[in-house]
């Protein structure tokens, strides 16, 4: 870059920095409000599938329960039955399991059609729910004990089903939930503890094998749990968030590095799995740039240089991309554009040479109706190999674009400002445009600037 140019950017930017310094911090808390709302909505999404898998679970452990307990009725009904003092207890429980299992496969009609309309259960209804889940188990174990006038069924298999249930309260996602879960749990088997050793005193000190201490310490155990289960919802949580945060950044790259340079080039950029790929291609380089920008920016206010940019270079861009080249660089007062890199096209340079003569057309049409003030291009076309590839280190890389070709388009569209023209393309140009040459004179052999030998100009007739 010469010191002119660099003067123009200097000039540009402590302009624009006037006029987007105050904008920082509102953008910042935009970003910061918009951000928030999509992890919570993230969550609010994760809940609602991680709830409807707990349903299912449970839907399917009662299930299994069930069929379980009617096959042994129907193979050992006999001594299934003769179990137990009563004839109607295991009746009461397979009862037991069957209105449970269809409150589960209600639950989860319900929530599935809440999902649906993107709903949730409050808090309030939440905690009703637990209650009632862990209610079961303890209606089981008190009902059972009166009726067979036994202490022994805080000791049976249902008392288990409370691990199961505050294991599975991991999948609320909430920490508060799985402690609630459990102390629930811990307060009503507690209470049934205590209610058959003073119910059944005698039958206690001989059918159990613990003392009363044991059989409340459970109580904390299923607190130990609880705190367990709430230890992984944390990290549940603390993996989507920073699965989110990473999509996020990765999502911000792609999104800025497109603004830049476009998306063909960023997706080049992710295929190369090495980083590091460097590939010679055959391609045009054209190189814009507006002429006397740094006198107009110098008596413009900051606001009225933004406007003039975007209605100049927005336009353009459109142009570049609708023949099928890209913008690598952006200049401040001008481009540079490449046809058919990263992504192969074997008319490049004919679309490079139309998008040329669009660009100019377009800025005689935007003077016309008064968008623009009338103004004068240089463009610089020139066709042959390049080299592209990452540039940079391990913390920065760049894809660049460079060779011959690339210097001699730049030094094409300067040599603009000596025949007081705005687009002049090389020989090697000229030479690809079948059908397209008479719409171009050339100008002779010319001196450039780092070339040992004169190359031939042509000037595009505008």
């Amino acid at each position: 870059m010469n010191c002119s140019r660099n003067r123009k950017l200097i000039i540009i930017f402590s302009k624009l920095a006037q006029c987007t310094h105050g904008t920082d911090c509102v953008a910042d808390q935009q970003t910061q409000t918009m951000e928030s709302k999509q992890l919570s909505e993230l969550f609010k999404t994760a809940a609602m599938k991680t709830e409807q898998k707990r349903i299912q679970l449970f839907v399917l452990i009662l299930g299994i329960g069930l069929l379980f307990s009617a096959l042994n009725l129907g193979l050992n009904r006999k001594d299934v039955v003769g179990a137990f003092q009563s004839a109607e207890s295991y009746y009461f429980i397979m009862g037991g399991i069957f209105i449970y299992l269809s409150y589960w496969v209600l639950l989860y009609f319900t929530t599935k059609r809440m999902h649906k309309k993107g709903k949730t259960m409050s808090t309030v209804a939440k905690i009703v729910q637990v209650t009632v889940e862990v209610s079961f188990p303890t209606i089981v174990i008190g009902v059972l004990s009166y009726v067979e006038a036994t202490p022994v069924f805080i000791d049976s298999p249902v008392f288990l089903f409370y691990f199961i249930l505050i294991a599975l309260s991991a999948l609320h996602l909430n920490l508060y939930m799985c402690i609630y879960t459990s102390l629930v749990a811990a307060i009503q088997y507690s209470v049934i503890v205590y209610t058959v050793f003073e119910a059944f005193p005698a039958e206690a000190s001989e059918m159990l094998f613990f003392p009363r201490s044991i059989y409340f310490g459970r109580g904390f155990i299923f607190i130990g749990t609880g705190l367990a289960a709430g230890f992984i919802t944390i990290e549940i949580n603390n993996y989507i968030r920073e699965v989110s945060r990473q999509l996020k950044e990765k999502q911000k790259v792609v999104t800025l590095f497109g603004q830049q340079v476009s998306r063909e080039v960023v997706d080049e950029l992710i295929a190369e799995e090495s980083g590091n790929a460097v590939k010679m291609r055959d391609a045009s380089i054209l190189f814009l740039d507006i002429r006397n920008f740094t006198t107009y920016v110098e008596s413009k206010e900051p606001v009225e240089i933004i406007q003039f940019q975007n209605n100049i270079f927005s336009p353009l861009m459109e142009i570049i991309e609708e023949h099928g080249g890209i913008i690598n660089q952006v200049l401040g007062d001008g481009f540079m554009a490449s046809f058919g890199v990263p992504v192969s096209k074997p008319a490049h340079c004919r679309d490079a040479f139309l998008a040329g003569k669009a660009i100019i057309v377009r800025l005689n049409e935007l003077a016309e109706k008064g968008i623009i003030p009338p103004t004068r291009v240089g463009i610089g076309l020139h066709c042959g190999e390049v080299i592209t590839g990452n540039i940079g280190n391990a913390i920065r890389k760049q894809y660049s674009i460079a060779g011959t070709t690339v210097i001699l388009a730049a030094r094409l569209e300067q040599l603009n400002k000596a025949y007081n023209s705005q687009f002049l393309l090389s020989k090697a140009a000229h030479d690809r445009l079948e059908g397209l040459q008479s719409e171009m004179d050339s100008i002779g052999k010319v001196p450039l600037k780092g070339f040992e030998e004169p190359v031939e100009v042509f000037q595009v007739k505008v």
